[in-house]
């Protein structure tokens, strides 16, 4: 009896672990010493769980890489920037796309570490519209990291990447550049149909849209997050009822961007930096604005009255528009909500900083720091302006932005991203502690002064520290919640301020 109990428990061990030792690394390269010398018929000899591992070189191939449906991961030995997979001369003119997600493939499927180039596109339904260049997702999903996705082009949509109908898409440190579509949107991603797509950690820049969308694109009811990326030197080309140089949201869709760069795009219409319009809300928070040109809306642009762009802790500066709205321009009937941002030194004919046109547009701004004050503010056509009382009118006194550098100066300490330390300014920012009484602290660093900053580092590791006028006390004192060395009534007035919120209070 004990020994047939050992037998079944050494039998039930060996089931349970068989799966642990299925796992497969599949080789690819030139020559002797690799299981394959093709990518796809690694791909094709793997089974769940495998890595499909591929040696240094150029792959060209002339139909499209499919992962089968497989929950895989196709990687390179030593990264896209000795690991491309080129498409050449597609064996059928109708798929032109490098890399395909179409056959019910999940985030388990990934692709990591290459140069994805020379994609065309795939048919899609319409007439001559080939969409997807470089990566094309179809009632897939799939995840893309460490890629670079480059000269790919789509005469229809998504020159870089097309994630489509009801598919979903992460793509985390990965570049996504020079792509373009010749008569649509997204030249370099476009998120289409009831699907959703991740952006992390990406850099997505020189990319071109015929139509709008000239970087990001996301519209009929899709999502896009797009976390700690930069959006560069992009541009739409469309000159009438489109827009988005960096990016664009429309037709019942919502796009989220939260620590990123939006800079030196281009939109012939509307939005240099970021367009929203017809059901769609975009909210923009710790993102720096910079440099955009569009015909409205340098940096940004809101149309119809369906479109709300919400705006936090953000710094948009040197924008312009050729016509009105050289921050951010509001038309038709959109709506936007600007707080604790700082919004300086934009440039147009009407309206340098922010403008509205047309009833029913509205905008709030609260708690920022707008050049010229209400009136940097210019309100047309029966549109409505909500100006609140903790606005201020002061120079920022950034601490170089004509190098890129926004952070505040501050005695008390800003960072540095040169020298990666905290260095002391001879004058302190007015836009330090000036935020909204009841926004979360987040993340600034002692001391903090209890109330959270203006601008794109507002609530970050980041944040300028707050000066009292004295050297800044180096020992933590208990109760001392805003950080001056002293335990008295300001205190308590921020401990009662928060008394409901829920969480610990941001203590250091």
């Amino acid at each position: 009896m004990k020994n047939t109990i050992t037998l079944v428990l050494i039998l039930a061990l060996g089931l349970a672990t068989a799966g642990l030792v299925q796992a497969a690394t599949i080789t690819v390269g030139p020559g002797a010493g690799y299981d394959f010398g093709t990518i796809q018929a690694g791909i094709d000899a793997a089974n769940d769980g495998d890595v499909v591992l591929v040696a240094s070189g150029e792959y060209v191939i002339i139909e499209p890489m499919t992962f089968r449906g497989k929950a895989i991961t196709v990687k390179s030995e030593a990264g896209s920037d000795e690991t491309t997979i080129r498409m050449g001369t597609p064996a059928d003119t109708n798929r032109g796309s490098v890399v395909v997600f179409e056959n019910g493939e999940t985030t388990e499927s990934v692709l990591e570490g290459f140069d994805v180039t020379g994609g065309t596109g795939s048919w899609e339904s319409s007439e001559n519209a080939y969409a997807g260049g470089g990566i094309y997702f179809d009632a897939s999903s799939g995840t893309v990291r460490n890629c670079t996705i480059v000269q790919n082009s789509a005469n229809d949509g998504g020159g870089g990447v097309l994630v489509y109908s009801d598919s979903s898409a992460i793509l985390s440190n990965c570049v996504i550049r020079g792509n373009s579509t010749t008569k649509e949107s997204g030249g370099g991603v476009l998120c289409w149909e009831n699907s959703s797509a991740t952006l992390t950690n990406c850099t997505v820049s020189e990319n071109s849209a015929g139509y709008s969308g000239g970087g990001l694109f996301c519209g009929k009811g899709s999502s896009m997050t797009v976390t700690g990326c930069i959006i560069r030197d992009n541009s739409s080309i469309m000159t009438t009822m489109a827009g988005g140089g960096g990016a664009q949201c429309y037709l019942d869709s919502s796009l989220t961007m939260t620590d990123c760069l939006i800079a030196d795009n281009y939109s012939g219409c509307v939005g240099g930096g970021v367009f929203c319009s017809s059901d769609a809300s975009v909210t923009v928070t710790n993102c720096v604005i910079v440099g955009n040109t569009a015909r409205w809306g340098g940096g940004l642009g809101g149309w119809a009255p369906t479109s709300t762009t919400t705006v936090s802790n953000c710094t948009i500066w040197g924008n312009s528009a050729n016509t009105d709205g050289g921050g951010v321009g509001c038309y038709d009937g959109a709506s936007a909500m600007v707080t604790n941002s700082i919004v300086w030194g934009n440039t147009s004919p009407k309206g340098n900083e922010i403008y509205l046109e047309q009833a029913p547009t509205e905008c709030g701004v609260t708690y920022s720091n707008v050049a010229g004050g209400q009136a940097g503010v210019t309100v047309e056509g029966g549109s409505r302006l909500n100006w609140g009382e903790d606005n201020i009118d002061v120079d920022p006194l950034f601490a170089d932005p004509d190098t890129g550098n926004y952070h505040l100066k501050s005695q008390a300490g800003r960072w540095d991203n040169d020298s990666q330390t905290w260095v002391q300014d001879d004058v302190t920012s007015p836009c330090i502690d000036a935020g909204d009484p009841m926004s979360p602290i987040g993340w600034e660093l002692f001391p903090n002064g209890g109330f959270v900053n203006m601008g794109a580092y507002a609530g970050t590791v980041e944040a300028s520290k707050s000066y009292f006028g004295e050297p800044v006390c180096e020992i933590i004192v208990a109760g001392d919640i805003n950080g001056d060395g002293h335990v008295n009534r300001a205190d308590l007035e921020i401990m009662a301020l928060h008394w409901t919120d829920e969480g610990p209070l941001p203590l250091p």
